[in-house]
């Protein structure tokens, strides 16, 4: 697998790699192609910059802490609030679910920032070190109009400590990113393959369960222009933008504060919408 570091502040790091490819089936279209970027945090609006420099900071010397990927599947939080306007009930059965016990359609990495396998019917992200890299995987459905809904279980995490779902990516190199923070805070950035830009601020919600060994259950409505955002079946933003109109999706980490963090992805779903 090629590889290619350029400079970066607001630069992306591309790390691209065909999966295995199994038989084709009913539900494969072409050659399958699981994918995973990594790049640094952009300058957040509300968040402290993550370097100040030009160029990514050297490697951390000293050896990574000792990290425990089983601890994060027994999370001590497993109830999640409920909502009268729970976006899931008049959807009916799902186009597409996976449970995460095969990872083959995903890609999985191991490199100086991140770290991701499969592992216990789960995808396992790790971020190593705490400089705001972005590490992402992505699968490769490619969907317009749709609600997706992904399971997620967060490790030991603190304050800006970074994760969520990426979607509308029209190429491996850009799309929207919905993101939470550890404390509790949810926004909606793009991405287009640079940069980030702001298009709905950091805003707490009570929605999101904050905090360490915690399980959120996140959705993502698209219909045209408008995108609604939920947390654990609670809306948390909606907005209208136009930057993209469609493409693959997928499961992002960015360790700010704590070297290791972790997530995993166990369940995710989507909903073709008309």
């Amino acid at each position: 697998m090629q590889k290619q570091i350029l400079p970066i502040f607001l630069c992306l790091v591309l790390l691209a790699a065909c999966g295995k490819t199994p038989a084709p089936t009913q539900d494969l279209v072409g050659t399958q192609v699981s994918l995973v970027l990594t790049g640094t945090a952009a300058a957040l609006p509300t968040l402290p910059p993550v370097v100040s420099t030009s160029t990514q900071p050297p490697l951390v010397e000293t050896p990574l802490p000792t990290l425990t990927p089983t601890a994060i599947l027994t999370p001590t939080v497993t109830a999640s609030p409920t909502s009268a306007d729970d976006p899931l009930a008049a959807l009916g059965p799902p186009t597409w679910t996976s449970n995460l016990d095969n990872v083959s359609s995903w890609y999985t990495e191991d490199n100086d920032y991140s770290n991701i396998r499969g592992e216990n019917g789960a995808l396992l992200l790790t971020s190593k070190q705490s400089i705001g890299w972005h590490s992402w995987s992505m699968h490769y459905h490619s969907l317009t109009n749709f609600y997706l809904d992904a399971r997620i279980k967060v490790g030991v995490c603190t304050g800006n400590d970074l994760y969520g779902l990426v979607f509308r990516s029209p190429d491996t190199s850009s799309g929207y990113f919905y993101t939470l923070t550890c404390d509790g805070r949810a926004a909606l950035r793009s991405f287009n393959g640079s940069e980030f830009t702001k298009v709905a601020d950091f805003t707490a919600s009570d929605a999101i369960l904050a905090g360490s060994n915690q399980i959120n259950r996140l959705g993502v409505r698209v219909e045209g222009s408008t995108i609604t955002l939920y947390a654990n079946n609670q809306k948390v933003l909606e907005v209208t933008d136009t930057t993209f109109s469609s493409g693959t999706f997928g499961v992002f980490i960015s360790a700010v504060n704590t070297p290791g963090f972790q997530i995993a992805l166990d369940e995710i779903s989507y909903w073709i919408l008309p």
